[in-house]
């Protein structure tokens, strides 16, 4: 029973946190929206045919635009995407969790 509660606490978890990045994800496109509107054109670019959201959240996460993130020097932006990386660790923690306790489980059984 208790590794069903621990199932079900990691499960719970890992949907939390993938609301929290979802959230933050909205924040940050409202935000550059508002404050770069020039930039936020570029990251809504959708190359893949994939939605604007889908896109943005894909051009977000290149590597190649570190450099011009770090350029804006915006503190309140890397506040906002310093809160989305810990909610995507964070879902994929719970998400770890709940397949660790339930091989735990049918071990056990």
């Amino acid at each position: 029973m208790g590794y069903l509660f621990l199932i079900v606490c990691s499960f719970m978890g890992g949907i939390y946190c993938r609301r929290a990045s979802n959230n933050k994800l909205m924040i940050i496109q409202n935000y550059l929206s508002s404050s770069y509107p020039n930039f936020y054109y570029e990251l809504s670019v959708d190359r893949f045919d994939i939605g604007q959201t889908e896109a943005f959240a894909f051009n977000l996460s290149r590597p190649s635009l570190k450099d011009k993130l770090d350029n804006l020097d915006d503190t309140r932006l890397k506040e906002l995407l310093l809160d989305k990386y810990f909610a995507d660790v964070g879902c994929i923690f719970f998400s770890l969790g709940a397949v660790f306790f339930f091989s735990l489980l049918i071990l056990v059984l």
